[in-house]
Formats: structure tokens, C-alpha cells, sequence
């Protein structure tokens, strides 16, 4: 499998709308549109095919926080080493923060709000015992973030060649046409993402 796809799992509302723009403000990741592919959701064989598609000498960066609750691509991105790292934050404040996320985007993703401690938790220690794995306070060092990822798989994200800043802010009602998708569309929009993914 390409080293050249670096995925990152959340969790939603753990910084990686932020860390996914600070990220792409180096050279050698590629600009997709698209923050979150759900290539993982597909099948194996449309999973191969996109990723051998992706161009050599550039770092496709996949942040799609949902990967975080699916143990079944949790272990598929283990079983076929695909770079993945996830950002790890305590269920309580995590708890808090989407729900007022939904409540004011209007998104009824009874998913995410009939969550349970239990299999939050139980994601979470599948994904600290097998892959790199950041604290959401960590996000404060950008720059030591970036130096382990770079490390643990062996890439380099380049020269820093933009500063663009994104926060995706829970407390303003910004995101009508995602809580549209995600109320009605769901399966839609990650078929639609997953086809789109690296060909923008």
C-alpha cells in the first residue's frame, strides 16, 4: 500500500477541521477539496483502486473523524498499515461539544446523540493500543504534532507555503448544507465524498 495517504480519525469535534488546514498549508499535501472522504466505508476493492490512483511525491491527507466509532475500519486500516493517527479527548467534554454542535446546526444525527460511554471507550482504547494517537490539548503545538507525524511515518509535509486558518466553531449556526445532507442524505454524501476524493 502507498505511504502517500495519511489518515486521521478524530474524533469529530476534536480539532480536525484546524488541524487538517494547518496541515495543508505545506507543499507536498495535496489540496483537495474534501476534508473527509469516507473512503473506508467502501468496499476493499473500490478502497484499492482510489488509493492507487493517488499521485506519487504528494501526501493525500483523508481526516474523517467517523472512522473513529467503526471498528471495522479501524481494523482495516491496521490489517493493511495505512498511515492513521487519531486525536484522542475525554467522552464528558467530547459529550458537550457535540451536542451543542448538533443542536445549533440542526443536524438530527441520532448516532452521535444516542452515543454510548461504553463503545466510545471502547473505540478509544482499540485505537491508543494500536495507533499514534494525539490528546486534543495537544493541538496547542501545531509544530511538535506535525514532527511526530512526520517521523512515526516516515513523510514530509514540506515548506510551509500559506498560513490559513480554519476553526470549526460549535457556538454559530455555519453549516446548513452539511446538517441538510447529514438529516436526509447521509449514505449519499459519503458516496459522493468517497468518489470525489483526490480527483479535485
Amino acid at each position: 500500500m502507498k505511504n502517500n495517504l495519511l489518515v486521521c480519525g478524530g474524533v469529530p469535534r476534536g480539532g480536525t477541521t484546524y488541524l487538517f488546514t494547518e496541515l495543508s498549508n505545506y507543499n507536498n499535501t495535496f489540496k483537495s477539496l474534501i476534508k473527509e472522504s469516507h473512503v473506508f466505508y467502501r468496499d476493499s476493492n473500490f478502497i484499492k483502486k482510489k488509493i492507487d490512483k493517488l499521485k506519487p511525491n504528494k501526501i493525500y491527507l483523508d481526516f474523517t473523524p467517523d472512522y473513529f466509532f467503526n471498528i471495522n475500519i479501524l481494523s482495516y486500516l491496521k490489517t493493511n498499515s495505512i498511515n492513521s493517527f487519531f486525536i484522542i479527548r475525554d467522552f464528558d467534554s467530547w459529550n458537550i461539544s457535540i451536542n451543542n454542535y448538533l443542536k445549533i446546526n440542526k443536524i438530527d444525527d441520532k448516532y452521535f446523540l444516542n452515543m454510548k460511554k461504553s463503545h466510545y471507550l471502547k473505540c478509544q482504547h482499540f485505537i491508543e493500543k494500536n495507533f499514534l494517537t494525539f490528546h486534543f490539548n495537544e493541538l496547542k503545538n501545531i509544530d511538535l504534532i506535525k514532527n511526530n507525524i512526520e517521523k512515526k511515518f516516515n513523510i514530509d509535509f514540506g515548506i510551509k507555503v500559506n498560513n490559513k486558518e480554519k476553526y470549526n466553531s460549535s457556538n454559530i449556526r455555519s453549516h446548513f448544507l452539511l446538517s441538510f445532507l447529514r438529516t436526509y442524505f447521509r449514505k449519499e454524501e459519503i458516496i459522493l465524498k468517497s468518489k470525489l476524493f483526490g480527483l479535485i
